[in-house]
């Protein structure tokens, strides 16, 4: 069983095992986001692959979540359905209860400061420029030429992503995007050379997975986005329309969990 097969099978043998047998009535493959429909109503989004081979026709008919977790590690788009169908089970456990830390900056939450050496892999602007502006040494690490560009022209040092392991391990604030679990043995590599950082984060919509993903993958944070039941409708017609995150990132809220706290 691979990485991500592994972490989804065991939040279902854990905090969701209430949902294991709920199951998916949509899955829409969008430009940039997949999105997964939920039998509760509830939707979740994961970052849709550039590259990726076609879904079987098993996908059309109203898979479990227990299905996708097993087949997850099969290709980049299976593990896209797998985690937008375990996001959507996540944001219906948060809409009975469960409980996160709502969350608008990520590097205020672990707590960056002046000196601090931070690697953000997968350019995030925002998260940069703040830890920047806090006076904090960012390094930006991208598999994007595209967006490698965008962040040197903003002044970052900039390296691409298969090199980002060899520096991690001098890094005391590693922040990577949610999409990373598209790509997990890059994402495996940052984390085990990072184990002395001071804090381990996964982040943005992709990771909005039950907190005790951070205990399962040795991460010290995991924030997402929560989408409440009642926004489903918005959410999935920008996704259908091929939007981006900041399309449809108004209908929803940004939380965050910390290792041993803000989760219940």
């Amino acid at each position: 069983m691979g990485m991500v097969s592994s972490l989804l099978t065991s939040l279902l043998r854990g905090p969701l095992a209430g949902y294991r047998g709920r199951r998916v009535v949509e899955l829409i493959v969008g430009a940039r986001f997949t999105l997964a429909v939920l039998d509760t109503g509830h939707v979740g989004v994961a970052y849709t692959p550039e590259y990726w081979d076609p879904l079987g026709d098993e996908y059309s008919s109203e898979p479990s979540l227990e299905a996708l977790a097993r087949r997850a590690d099969e290709g980049p788009l299976h593990r896209a359905a797998a985690l937008a169908a375990f996001s959507a089970a996540t944001n219906a456990w948060i809409d009975s209860g469960g409980r996160v830390r709502r969350c608008e900056s990520i590097v205020a939450e672990l707590g960056v400061s002046k000196g601090d050496r931070v690697m953000v892999v997968g350019f995030m602007r925002r998260v940069a420029e703040e830890a920047a502006a806090r006076g904090a040494r960012v390094i930006v690490a991208e598999r994007s030429p595209q967006l490698l560009a965008a962040a040197r022209s903003l002044g970052f040092s900039v390296i691409g992503d298969a090199d980002a392991p060899e520096y991690a391990g001098e890094v005391d604030h590693l922040i990577v995007t949610g999409s990373s679990l598209l790509y997990p043995g890059l994402l495996l590599a940052l984390l085990r050379e990072a184990a002395g950082a001071r804090s381990r984060a996964l982040i943005g919509p992709t990771a909005n997975l039950h907190p005790a993903a951070i205990d399962l993958l040795g991460l010290t944070h995991i924030g997402g986005s929560f989408a409440p039941r009642e926004a489903s409708s918005h959410i999935r017609r920008r996704v259908m329309q091929g939007h981006g995150y900041h399309g449809f990132s108004r209908f929803m809220v940004k939380w965050v969990a910390g290792r041993g706290g803000g989760s219940g």
